[in-house]
This record gives structure tokens, C-alpha cells and sequence, in this order.
């Protein structure tokens, strides 16, 4: 899995993903349509995932940041996925200054793959 730091690659990462599953799935609505879903769904999880490391919860956190993993990485949203990635092995180590790092971090990439989704 290819590691990407910033938004350029990142946004070229996701669009070959986004290429491939189109070219699976035979259409580029279907793929516009999951984007949409993907968004909807995962934007309440990015939300609850900053208010749980707020206030020092690392069940939900962890379980939140795995959700949030799960979907990034089947649509190929590869940024939030090692960034969820690397918030699960913060949360682990209960090293809270990491995760309040990297929760704006991941809120950018997040908002970098909606943008992209909102123009595909």
C-alpha cells in the first residue's frame, strides 16, 4: 500500500483508485454514487472521532478511527487511511499530545477526499 504525505499525491493516489474501481464496476456514477455514501457516512464519524480524543475516550476513539479506516481504504482514500492507521497505534499507546496531532491532520485529508469527491 502506497504511503502518501501530501495533498498532491494523495489526491493522485485517490484518483487511481477511483479509476480502477470505475473500470471494476463499469461506470462512473456507480463510483460517484459510493463517493456519496462514503462522504455522508463518514463525515459523523470524523466528528465523533475529534470529540472522542477530546475528552480522552480511547474505546470509542479507537473503534471510530477503525470505522473510518475500513471505509477509506475500500474506496482507495488512502491518506485517511494511514492516518487513521497511525491514530489506532497513538490511541494504543495512549500517547494523547500524538493523537491531538493528528486529528487535525486527518480532518485536512478528509476534507481534501470530499472535495475531490464532490468533483469526480
Amino acid at each position: 500500500m502506497q504511503e502518501v504525505g501530501d495533498a498532491g499525491q494523495a489526491r493522485d493516489a485517490l484518483e487511481q483508485e477511483l479509476a480502477s474501481l470505475e473500470a471494476l464496476l463499469g461506470s462512473r456514477a456507480k463510483v460517484r454514487d459510493l463517493l456519496r455514501l462514503y462522504v455522508s457516512t463518514s463525515e459523523p464519524l470524523v466528528a465523533e472521532l475529534h470529540a472522542a480524543v477530546a475528552r480522552r475516550d480511547a474505546a470509542a476513539a479507537a473503534q471510530l478511527a477503525h470505522q473510518l479506516k475500513g471505509a477509506s481504504g475500500y474506496l482507495g482514500v488512502r491518506e485517511v487511511e494511514r492516518l487513521c492507521r497511525q491514530l489506532e497505534q497513538t490511541l494504543d499507546s495512549a500517547d494523547w499530545s500524538a493523537a491531538d496531532l493528528l486529528i487535525p491532520r486527518l480532518e485536512a485529508a478528509f476534507r481534501d477526499a470530499t472535495a475531490f469527491a464532490a468533483a469526480f
